[in-house]
Parts: structure tokens; C-alpha cells; sequence
């Protein structure tokens, strides 16, 4: 049983780092305790949404937004100063410390980037990417997973 076990994990572990988002369009993948929302612009760049879906951890831990592409690589909002940019108005995608002012941001954030067609992601204020999402924007699930419930729009 160890061995088939070991086997599995090691298939997902795999499967999840080939893994990549699909163009101009989100993906969810999920695993136990967490949920990831990718998607990647048609130059390679890329953002990853990435939630604890364990009720009790979200406002302490579990939460990161990563960003893959130009100019800086691979980084995260613990490295550099990550915003989006939706309509005009800018977002920043806090770090998780589990303050209330946090806690605000990620929901701003959340509720911004799910209701989003096109958006914009911003690293130390200099723009990175562009992303249009084509057909469905982020499902219910992703505000579920993410703590939160889709606003009314």
C-alpha cells in the first residue's frame, strides 16, 4: 500500500507542476484543503490564485497570488508589491498576516479580479501583463474556496 500510495503522490506531484493555465481563460485545479485558479496571457505570462479551502485557515495563512512571466521570473506579493488593475481602479493583493487590513485588501482583490473581463497586473507599480478573460469569468467555487461570496453584479 505504501508503494501505490508513494505511486499516487508522486503521479499528482507530476501532473500539478506540468500543469499549466489555459490561455486567456481560467482553470481551477484542486486538491484536498486547496484550490488553484491559473490563467495565462497569450505572451506566456501568467497569474495563479492560490487558496486554502479550510474555513478556519484562510485569514492566517493559505492565501498567495503568484505571477509567472516578464519582467521578474516567478514572484509573489511576500517579494514585491503585486496590484491588479480592473477598470481603472488599482487593487493590491496583500500579503497574509491575518490583520484586518489584510483581510479588506484580499476581499477588494477577490471580489475585483472575479468579476473581471480584463485586468492588469502591476509589480512595485510598473505594469507586467495584460490579461482579457474570454467566456466564463471566475465560478462560484472560486469565492467559495476563497472566503468569500459573489458580490451582486
Amino acid at each position: 500500500m505504501k508503494i501505490f500510495t508513494s505511486f499516487l503522490i508522486a503521479l499528482f506531484a507530476i501532473g500539478f507542476n506540468t500543469a499549466h493555465a489555459a490561455i486567456n481563460s481560467w482553470e481551477q485545479l484542486q486538491n484536498p484543503g486547496q484550490a488553484v485558479y491559473e490563467i495565462e496571457d497569450t505572451t506566456g505570462n501568467g497569474l495563479s490564485i492560490n487558496c486554502d479551502t479550510e474555513t478556519a485557515n484562510r485569514k492566517f495563512y493559505g492565501r498567495m497570488v503568484w505571477y509567472y512571466g516578464e519582467p521578474v521570473g516567478a514572484t509573489n506579493a511576500e517579494d514585491n508589491t503585486l496590484d491588479i488593475v480592473v477598470n481603472g481602479k488599482t487593487y493590491n493583493i496583500p500579503t497574509v498576516d491575518g490583520s484586518d487590513k489584510a483581510e479588506l485588501a484580499w476581499v477588494a482583490f477577490v471580489n475585483a479580479i472575479g468579476n473581471a473581463k480584463t485586468f492588469s497586473v502591476k509589480i512595485n507599480g510598473n505594469e507586467a501583463a495584460n490579461f482579457t478573460v474570454e467566456g466564463e469569468r471566475l465560478s462560484e467555487t472560486f469565492f467559495q474556496n476563497c472566503g468569500h461570496t459573489r458580490p451582486n453584479k
